[in-house]
């Protein structure tokens, strides 16, 4: 007979069944009406009718009734295909079942987590519906697929970090490089003799100009390498071995792909007014890598400042007191005004000139100079915005207004 306890559990010859980790259903909370389990009712209420096949002995708890045989399954698929993270909440059967897993998975392969041990080593599942969406999956797959080449190559092309989750091709060429192609952080986890293996790092290098940070010394100053890794950045300048930095052509290379290589190279090449003229071609600002005799050098200064105005402050001091040096610099950008040789800033008349160029480099200019009607007119003349910075008696001038 089936009948119900006063707790409201099913009762079927004498055996109370209990549907443990039911969708829908948490250990100490009733289902709610409708839910996957057929049968369950509040107490009080009368049970139904389940058609459960017997035997003929009702008091036999021989051949109960398999709990799982009660799971409404329409709403179970239902579920799947609406939130296949829903998985997590089904029975063990629902879990171990290849077409309820794959119908979770193609909705969300996340739902991978939940399926049973088996399942998740299911070589074709994890192709059709796991790594080929998230290669980041491969961690829930069984130790058996994390090994398997087809499928790892797959998750790789998807999230190249993935490859943390397969310790055995760590000292893999191939699968570190299919890794580092998708993903080049993924050398982190490449063995030490991956780093010594020349033909694996000339093939990374051309992925990224980064593996030169792990290169070994014998690599820093192998031409071929290090010239693969400059043309794509010159920064990679900085791993290059002493006797190559020798080399001047390499140099102008590096310089030539990035300014701030200039930093890196010798510092007879920081005196070379051609190497230091490719770098002032980007911008002015590479003048801070310069040797001082080119900091010291007037036409390349001019260079440098009419590129980036703020380049005086790695000027000279000679020639951050040079008024045209100056003016250029300030026509450039009005913040060079503050770098300017305290004469210059100081000096009524050239005030006058540098507000005439650009009327907002008066807020650099002194104090004094601010309170001046002439220079603060001048300034107002060239760009209206200036009167801000007018001081004294002068802020209350009605012509800077008008």
């Amino acid at each position: 007979m089936v009948g119900a306890t006063s707790t409201g559990a099913v009762k079927y010859r004498g055996r109370v069944l209990e549907p443990s980790g039911s969708f829908g259903a948490k250990k100490d909370r009733a289902p709610k009406r409708g839910s996957i389990w057929h049968g369950w009712h509040p107490p009080g209420e009368p049970t139904q009718d389940f058609n459960v096949p017997s035997d003929g002995d009702d008091d036999d708890e021989e051949g109960a009734t398999d709990p799982d045989l009660m799971i409404d399954r329409e709403k179970v698929q239902e579920a799947l295909e609406t939130n296949g993270m829903s998985l997590e909440s089904m029975p063990p059967s629902i879990q171990a079942e290849r077409a309820m897993v794959a119908i979770a998975l193609k909705q969300n392969p996340d739902a991978i987590q939940y399926a049973s041990e088996a399942l998740r080593g299911d070589e074709e599942l994890a192709l059709e519906f796991v790594v080929n969406k998230k290669g980041d999956l491969l961690r829930y797959l069984s130790e058996k697929l994390r090994m398997n080449e087809q499928v790892v190559l797959e998750a790789l092309k998807q999230d190249g970090m993935a490859i943390k989750y397969t310790p055995e091709y760590h000292n893999d060429p191939d699968m570190m490089l299919e890794a580092m192609a998708q993903n080049w952080n993924a050398i982190d986890y490449a063995k030490q003799e991956l780093f010594r293996n020349r033909e694996f790092m000339m093939k990374a290098v051309v992925i990224t100009w980064r593996v030169t940070s792990y290169a070994p010394e014998f690599l820093c100053g192998d031409h071929a390498f290090m010239t693969e890794a400059i043309r794509q950045n010159g920064l990679a300048f900085a791993y290059v071995a002493y006797e190559l930095k020798r080399d001047r052509e390499l140099t102008l290379t590096a310089v030539r792909q990035c300014w701030e290589a200039l930093s890196y190279v010798l510092p007879q090449y920081q005196a070379d007014l051609e190497v230091v003229g490719e770098a002032l071609k980007q911008t002015g600002l590479a003048l801070q890598c310069a040797a001082a005799t080119v900091q010291a050098n007037r036409d390349i200064v001019l260079v440098a400042v009419r590129s980036q105005g703020m380049a005086l402050q790695y000027a000279a001091e000679k020639l951050r007191a040079d008024e045209e040096v100056v003016l250029e610099a300030v026509r450039n950008d009005r913040r060079a005004l503050q770098f300017a040789a305290e004469t210059l800033r100081e000096s009524h008349e050239f005030i006058l000139s540098a507000v005439g160029v650009n009327g907002m480099a008066v807020e650099f200019a002194s104090e004094a100079l601010r309170s001046d009607e002439a220079v603060m007119l001048q300034s107002v003349a060239n760009d209206w915005r200036s009167a801000d910075f007018a001081l004294g008696q002068v802020a209350k001038e009605p012509r800077l207004y008008g």
